[in-house]
Order: structure tokens, then C-alpha cells, then sequence
């Protein structure tokens, strides 16, 4: 018990005092290198002039890679789609009970029927084939006809560049809803119908209809059917 005693004071003594008991053993340098300086070094090597060209490149040649794929249309057609939503899960309210089912999971609408306004209208194509973008410099940018312009296909900052308005990419996902066939193909909100109007375009190498026999192109650009005329 004494030598326990006495050795605590030993011990508690020379942290008291700062007394030198002496080198024991063999002493090393710290062999491992500071971590500032190895992050220094590590920062001198990294090149970052390839870095920036690579997100440079990236950024001017983006594509998605759900592009919907839609082939050129042979003939200029118009249909409708009805979309209806179907809630995933209840939608509550809040009560001074706790909470109320508003509408149930599972239950149908139409969003279109509850717009107060009509949307600007979509028009879809490819940016690779260049008689649909002159179709769509011809009959919509040169009669400044406002709809918004997405590709199926094609680099985005080239054909906003030709076109000289900005261009947009159609995500499949998002653009399922409207059950896009071909290209050129123009997407309306019928509020009235409370459905979606689809136009179908058919271009040919000049970059007008390609059934012109059949169709016209009104003041808005919509396709109308020509009236057959009856020879007496």
C-alpha cells in the first residue's frame, strides 16, 4: 500500500515540476507527411484545364437518354388523348380532430378540365433532320407563331443556334402522357375538351406539308382539312 502511495507521488511530482526522467528506447521522425502539404501537392496535379473542357463538352452536347423515340411522319394526321390521373395515395386535410380524407387513393380526374388558362402549345421534333427544322423556321419562327420547341432527337445548343429561340429536350417519361407517335407533331390543351389535340405534321424536302393535296396550314399554323371541290 505504501509503494502504491508512493509511487502516485512520484508520479504526480514530476508533472508538477516538468522533471526530465531521461530518453528511453530509440526515437523516430514522424515519418508520415503533413496533410495540408499532401493536399497541396495532390491539388498541383490535378489538371484542371481538362476538367473544365470536359464539363465545357458535357454541358454543350447534353442529350438525355429517354429521349422518346419517334419516327418521321409519312402522313399529316390529328388525334385526341384523354389523360387521366390517378391519385397514388389520400390526400388530407387538416381538422381540430386530427386529419380528413379529401380525396381517396386511387381516384380519377382530368387535370386539363381544372386549367384556368390555356398553355402555350408544344412543338415536337427531331434535330437531326433538317427539313423538319426548316418546317419549323418556316411556318412557325418566321410567322412568329409562340409555342415552345423540344427536340426528340438532335443537340439542343445547334439547333437553338439555326433557329435562333431556345430549344428544350421531350423526356419520355414526361411526354408519355401524350402518346407521341411521329414527328412533327404539335400538342394543344383543349380546355373545352378537356383532352389533349395532337397534330401531326408531315413535312417534305422543302420543308412544307408533304399532303398538301389533303391539308392546309391556317394562319396559326394548324392543320385543316382542304374541302373537296365538286366539277359540274
Amino acid at each position: 500500500m505504501i509503494y502504491v502511495i508512493f509511487s502516485l507521488i512520484l508520479t504526480f511530482s514530476f508533472y508538477s515540476y516538468g522533471v526530465d526522467i531521461g530518453t528511453y528506447g530509440h526515437v523516430y521522425k514522424i515519418a508520415e507527411k503533413d496533410m495540408l502539404e499532401e493536399m497541396m501537392e495532390k491539388a498541383k496535379k490535378i489538371d484542371y484545364k481538362k476538367i473544365r473542357e470536359k464539363v465545357k463538352n458535357y454541358i454543350l452536347n447534353y442529350k438525355p437518354k429517354d429521349l422518346p423515340h419517334l419516327t418521321r411522319a409519312k402522313k399529316s394526321y390529328i388525334y385526341y388523348v384523354d389523360y387521366v390521373y390517378e391519385l397514388p395515395e389520400d390526400i388530407k386535410i387538416p381538422t381540430k380532430d386530427g386529419f380528413k380524407v379529401l380525396y381517396k387513393k386511387g381516384y380519377k380526374f382530368r387535370p386539363i378540365k381544372y386549367l384556368r388558362y390555356k398553355p402555350v402549345d408544344l412543338l415536337i421534333f427531331n434535330g437531326n433532320d433538317i427539313h423538319e427544322i426548316l418546317f419549323v423556321k418556316k411556318h412557325f419562327i418566321d410567322k412568329k407563331i409562340r409555342v415552345r420547341l423540344v427536340l426528340s432527337d438532335g443537340n439542343y445548343r445547334k439547333v437553338a443556334k439555326k433557329l435562333n429561340v431556345p430549344v428544350y429536350y421531350a423526356y419520355g417519361k414526361y411526354f408519355s402522357r401524350f402518346k407521341l407517335r411521329n414527328t412533327v407533331s404539335r400538342v394543344t390543351v383543349d380546355i373545352n375538351k378537356g383532352k389533349f389535340l395532337i397534330t401531326v405534321y408531315a413535312v417534305d424536302k422543302e420543308g412544307n406539308l408533304k399532303d398538301d393535296d389533303k391539308y392546309y396550314l391556317d394562319e396559326n399554323s394548324y392543320l385543316r382539312k382542304k374541302e373537296s371541290v365538286k366539277v359540274k
